[in-house]
């Protein structure tokens, strides 16, 4: 009984990691993106600890034009600051087509390992194809902005529908949160 060292578990020990907790090439690539590319208020190091108030989830969106408002996020290790700026957080991922739910902001703001991870790798490919569309556009037109005016406009607010929608990420992230502290 070797399983799961030496060659032979190699691929499924990979491959089951790729599910939980991203490679380090991953971590490596977007650390560069975000304290390179990006340029964040703060120097990323620790992903769980970084991003689990969701203000800098924020601010990454912020600087891709589609987070609007920022200027509400609070940058507070506290309970009812991480709800309110994952509350803000949904509707901003669900316009990019990014799947994001209350099991997910949980996890993230209680620092679980790799899931900060991937929604940054999600945001990362978003936030590469709005800037393709936006330089698309700017070179058809010809006109202002240039590539760095990335433009909201993917997905169609319905204000209603919308709203009760926010309403009921708020229940289910707060249940979530219950549940778990009750585990605990």
């Amino acid at each position: 009984g070797g399983e799961g060292r030496g060659g032979e578990g190699v691929f499924e020990a990979a491959h089951c990691c790729l599910e939980h907790a991203p490679p380090a090439a991953m971590s490596e690539l977007l650390q560069n993106w975000l304290n390179n590319e990006v340029g964040l208020s703060t120097n990323v190091s620790n992903f769980e600890k970084d991003f689990a108030t969701g203000y800098l989830f924020g601010e990454i969106l912020h600087k891709f034009r589609q987070q609007v408002d920022f200027d509400s996020f609070q940058n507070k290790n506290t309970y009812e600051a991480k709800i309110a700026n994952f509350k803000r957080l949904e509707p901003t991922f669900k316009a990019l087509g990014i799947k994001f739910n209350a099991m997910q902001s949980n996890a993230m703001m209680n620092g679980e390992r790799g899931a900060s991870l991937r929604l940054l790798y999600q945001l990362k490919m978003a936030a590469e194809r709005l800037v393709l569309a936006s330089s698309a556009s700017a070179a058809e037109t010809q006109a202002g902005g240039g590539a760095g005016a990335v433009t909201k406009g993917i997905r169609v607010p319905r204000d209603q529908y919308d709203s009760h929608e926010r309403r009921f990420f708020e229940h289910r992230l707060r249940a979530t949160c219950l549940n778990v502290k009750q585990a605990r």
